[in-house]
């Protein structure tokens, strides 16, 4: 190997250790258990409709609860929060503040892991980010190892 693939292999495994740290701290601070919603749809909506809303809006794990679906919120960023409110088939909603487009009160949490703030969004944002964890990982093990030997 030549000098020059060493030092940027060296550079690639500093880079990448650098990076899992980072990746795992987002870990850390921005994924979370998905929070509960409850949504009462438009009546007559049929319920293909409705579960391309579900998809839509980032509503998993849905289950009628009376007159209305209780969901677990796979992305509870303000956006996707004020979509749900603002949407026209949406005639009212529980656990999210209309006014503010925040959710309310702590009333409870999902199974679901969910990024609450962050790049993945979403039901697969967690296998995203887990796959792209990995991926950084083998390619920082690869070039410490290559490295390791052109000493």
């Amino acid at each position: 190997m030549t000098r020059a693939t060493g030092i940027v292999t060296h550079r690639v495994t500093m880079g990448g250790r650098c990076l899992i740290i980072a990746l795992c701290l987002m870990w850390a601070l921005f994924e979370r258990r998905a929070p509960f919603v409850n949504v009462r749809w438009r009546d007559g909506l049929s319920a293909e409709t409705r579960r391309q809303y579900e998809i839509d809006l980032h509503l998993v794990n849905g289950e009628p609860s009376g007159d209305a679906w209780r969901y677990e919120l796979a992305s509870p960023r303000p956006a996707d929060i004020r979509a749900i409110v603002r949407h026209p088939d949406v005639r009212d909603t529980h656990r999210i503040d209309r006014d503010s487009g925040t959710l309310s009160a702590d009333e409870g949490y999902g199974t679901v892991r969910v990024w609450w703030r962050g790049p993945f969004v979403g039901v697969h944002g967690p296998l995203q980010f887990r796959v792209l964890l990995l991926g950084v990982t083998a390619i920082t093990f690869v070039c410490a190892v290559v490295s390791s030997r052109a000493k």
